[in-house]
């Protein structure tokens, strides 16, 4: 899946209606794989708002992006589907149940977290998780009211005024894709390894955005009381009819745009007037200077007055409605709407992306699909191709007891395969793997696990590059004088003198069974780790890559620093447990357990290969 920066990230959307929903949109708008669960009847969604004939039309958008499955989560078979989606292919879960809803079917996420350390969970409640009223049942028209939008909104002599739409809804949301980020940008980025629970109010994020008014309070005892559409904070402020019977609305937010204001209703002169020559001025003068203004605009046309206030550079714009805004060539011009093709309607308008990414932008890859759970089957399959979690070689040495420590550590979290992986191989040369068929010489350095490591080598190579992954190899060799020998300084007369990976050797050279192939790249190292005194790190990024598969050896000393290094430049880092190798069993099985505890995801390669892009040319 490609469109943006979040291809990768896979969210499981539980909620219905909103501000989860929307959520779920933003976040796959910019290319995350939304999966949404919705009741066989159908989500709450497609119900809200106008439809066409048979097709909810605000579905369309808010489910955009999106593959659907229907799933009833009051049901314990059918929530397993659920259950297992979220522990083993999630980085993100979005529900809007009820505090204790989820943990009462076994899905809260301290029970997921346990098999899914890296989830992030974003819960969104009316009240949030905590507190005396986290048991209330809250919609956006409660937190609108709550928050205290309501009481400053609307006429001073008449009541409260609630918006007509989603506010509270939709600013939760906005801020609930921000904290999703964040949260990934600390389990990822910032290397904390582990998810963590988003506690999202609906009235929190309206009360953030609704100015000074309880500082103010709390300083002075003011209360901030209704309006209308002017502001107690600067003047003129407010919406203002025109002579063919359209509005307007402006803010003069400082002195000089108050003054380029004047100009443009034909009053300049009233800028050195001392009634308006400041902003405390004005304020103390608004009813004559919003006489003044909405004298003048009530006397011309809206598209003279928005002439006149364009030729002095006065910020002002029209009250648009949908019909006018469709229309309008600037917001054509931004794809702040967009036409789409449908699959029911033949097309749609709809809002476009929220932000404009240069490099990443993002797109909608496809409108919300009318059938209800329309990828059931697809989902569940792919689900049920999964391998099924499988033991590790150190599962007996945990106990009970170690279970939470081991959570909060990130133990064995599975940050899975991204969209652009890539296989760098690690000194897969004869002198560690063994002699080729028919060599004369014996490498005593060859490691013994080696033998069984070749063979899933050399198949999941051959998937890859089938699949169109990148392969590169990073070896090891010692230059004839031996001056390049550096951190194996103590095996000179090994690696040297006795020829085992003096460079041109046999034993330097990549074991025929897992060599190279045209359009593979090979570099050689000076240091363990494979990323150093080459060129891979910026071989990586110039292709894309987001997901770096380790195999090769000695897995206790170079596939170790090299996948530490990968995970420190913030790639995905796989190492394949049975495509490493070490002379050492015990070595071997003691830095598996170290990279899966801390800096890895230690998978095996029948699962590497499941989860590798679709082989070009495959139907």
């Amino acid at each position: 899946m490609s469109g943006g920066a979040l291809t990768g990230v896979r969210v499981l959307d539980l909620s219905s209606l909103y501000a989860g929903p929307y959520i779920a949109t933003l976040l796959g708008d910019f290319g995350a794989d939304v999966i949404k669960v919705e009741h066989p009847r159908g989500d709450d969604s497609r119900r809200w708002g106008l439809s066409k004939g048979d097709v909810p039309l605000w579905w369309k958008t808010i489910s955009r992006n999106k593959r659907l499955i229907r799933l009833d989560l009051h049901d314990e078979a059918e929530r397993q589907a659920a259950r297992r989606l979220a522990a083993e292919w999630a980085d993100v879960v979005i529900e809007n149940f009820r505090p204790g809803r989820l943990e009462r079917w076994g899905m809260g996420y301290e029970q997921l977290a346990v098999h899914n350390p890296g989830l992030v969970m974003v819960r969104v409640t009316g009240f949030g998780q905590t507190g005396p009223y986290r048991d209330r049942p809250g919609f956006g028209t409660l937190a609108e009211a709550f928050a205290g939008f309501a009481a400053i909104t609307g006429e001073p002599d008449g009541p409260p005024t609630l918006p007509p739409f989603g506010l509270a809804d939709g600013i939760a949301a906005v801020t609930g894709a921000f904290a999703t980020m964040v949260a990934l940008y600390w389990r990822d980025a910032a290397r904390g390894g582990r998810g963590q629970v988003v506690d999202l109010s609906l009235y929190e994020p309206l009360l953030s955005i609704l100015g000074p008014q309880v500082t103010e309070f709390a300083a002075t005892g003011v209360v901030q009381r209704r309006q209308g559409n002017r502001s107690g904070r600067t003047s003129p402020r407010n919406a203002y009819r025109t002579a063919d019977d359209r509005w307007v609305a402006l803010s003069g937010g400082t002195q000089q745009v108050a003054n380029r204001i004047l100009a443009a209703v034909g009053r300049p002169e009233l800028a050195r007037d001392e009634r308006f020559s400041t902003p405390a001025a004005r304020r103390a003068n608004a009813d004559e200077l919003d006489a003044v203004v909405a004298g003048w605009i009530g006397r011309h046309s809206q598209a003279d007055v928005l002439a006149a206030f364009a030729a002095a550079e006065a910020p002002i714009a029209p009250v648009n409605d949908a019909e006018s805004l469709a229309a309008d060539p600037h917001v054509r011009a931004r794809e702040s709407l967009v036409e789409l093709p449908d699959d029911d309607l033949g097309t749609v308008t709809m809002q476009g992306l929220i932000a404009k990414l240069s490099a990443t932008p993002g797109r909608i890859r496809h409108t919300g699909r009318t059938a209800v759970g329309a990828d059931t089957d697809s989902v569940l399959a792919e689900l049920a191709a999964r391998p099924a979690a499988r033991p590790r070689p150190w599962d007996h040495l945990i106990t009970d007891a170690d279970r939470q420590t081991i959570r909060r550590s990130a133990f064995g979290r599975r940050v899975g395969i991204g969209a652009r992986p890539a296989v760098v191989v690690i000194d897969a040369q004869n002198y560690m793997v063994g002699a080729p068929q028919g060599s004369p010489h014996d490498y005593p350095s060859a490691c013994a696990s080696a033998g069984a490591a070749v063979p899933a080598m050399r198949t999941l190579l051959k998937h890859a590059r089938s699949a169109g992954v990148p392969v590169f190899y990073t070896q090891w060799t010692v230059a004839p004088d031996g001056s390049d020998i550096g951190v194996y300084g103590r095996k000179r007369d090994l690696l040297s003198t006795q020829g085992w990976a003096l460079e041109g050797s046999e034993g330097a050279e990549i074991h025929p069974a897992v060599a190279p192939e045209p359009g593979d790249v090979v570099m050689v190292k000076k240091k363990p780790s494979g990323f150093h005194g080459t060129p891979l790190l910026g071989l990586l990024i110039d292709r894309g890559i987001d997901t770096v598969i380790v195999v090769g050896g000695a897995t206790s000393n170079c596939v170790r620093a090299t996948a530490i290094d990968s995970a420190s430049y913030n790639f995905r880092t796989i190492v394949v447990e049975d495509c490493v190798f070490d002379r050492i069993d015990v070595s071997h099985r003691i830095a598996l357990f170290d990279l899966d505890r801390q800096f890895a995801d230690v998978m095996s390669a029948e699962e590497v290969v499941a989860a590798l892009p679709v082989p070009q040319g495959t139907p």
